[in-house]
């Protein structure tokens, strides 16, 4: 992930694990506990899609 691309970019749960260096079940457990937004490419059966915003302001937050 180019760290110069736009906060609005969707990232993948892999790729969203990579950039925060979190697992991809750790992810799970956020998303499931409700501190970070998500959508699906396909409604419900699609793969999960996280906005950089949304995973910044998750991390930003868990820092506090």
């Amino acid at each position: 992930m180019n760290p110069n691309e736009s906060p609005n970019v969707w990232m993948t749960l892999s790729e969203a694990a990579e950039y925060s260096r979190l697992s991809q079940s750790k992810i799970h457990q956020i998303i499931k506990s409700g501190k970070l937004k998500t959508t699906r490419s396909n409604g419900d059966s699609g793969k999960i899609l996280i906005k950089r915003i949304w995973l910044d302001q998750m991390l930003q937050g868990e820092l506090k």
